[in-house]
């Protein structure tokens, strides 16, 4: 996680990461993202699947209730025509046996803006659910 992240923790529970942002990685990353490749999302997100089954049951935490793909800037999606991370959440959902959904991260970037104003309020729309992202930090 990032320093900012560290300082003031995001609204979700766990992150689970399968790989460092470097070669290899990063070019196969790049060339899902940037040439359209969708097929090199699936394989990772079958792979997320188990680490988050594994490491869900090792802490004794249940599946999560839902998959939730991060948006896209809109110019981002109409210049790669596609967002990568509602690839590897829809099929992360169905290894998971899990509902995903488009419209539930906005729900979540609001809470997390309230979560900010209001930080002695509990944020239940925010439990048990799996957020997604593919794009690192730089």
């Amino acid at each position: 996680m990032c320093g900012a992240c560290i300082a003031d923790p995001p609204p979700w529970e766990r992150l689970h990461a399968l790989w460092s942002y470097a070669p290899p990685v990063r070019e196969l990353v790049h060339a899902w993202k940037f040439r359209r490749l969708d097929y090199l999302g699936v394989e990772p997100a079958r792979e997320l699947a188990v680490a988050v089954r594994r490491d869900r049951e090792a802490a004794g935490v249940p599946p999560p209730d839902r998959v939730v793909p991060l948006p896209l800037a809109w110019t981002r999606r109409l210049c790669r025509g596609f967002n990568p991370t509602e690839i590897v959440a829809a099929e992360l959902a169905r290894a998971l046996g899990r509902p995903w959904s488009r419209s539930d991260m906005a729900k979540l970037l609001a809470a997390s803006s309230k979560r900010a104003h209001h930080d002695d309020e509990e944020l239940p729309a925010q439990r048990g659910v799996l957020g997604l992202g593919v794009d690192p930090i730089k």
